[in-house]
């Protein structure tokens, strides 16, 4: 069995959260791959959001939890 030292959680948190962000903001309503809309149009984007409350609110979590494992794997690995 393999030992799981600091240098190697860190690098799997900050893969995870990298991954965590990209696929968040892949999936938030109006911007990624869901109810795409120009992004000069705020009235649309806000349409977007709205038709998907729930995705919208489940994208927020996501991007705060992926910034979040991210900070936690710089972190780690600067020491």
């Amino acid at each position: 069995m393999t030992r799981w030292t600091e240098a190697r959680l860190g690098g799997y948190s900050l893969l995870f959260g990298t991954v965590a962000v990209a696929v968040g903001y892949a999936f938030s309503p109006g911007r990624g791959m869901v109810d795409t809309v120009p992004s000069t149009s705020l009235g649309d984007l806000t349409l977007a959001m709205a038709r998907n409350a729930t995705l919208s609110y489940t994208v927020a979590v996501v991007l705060v939890l992926g910034a979040l494992l991210m900070l936690n794997g710089i972190v780690t690995l600067r020491r």
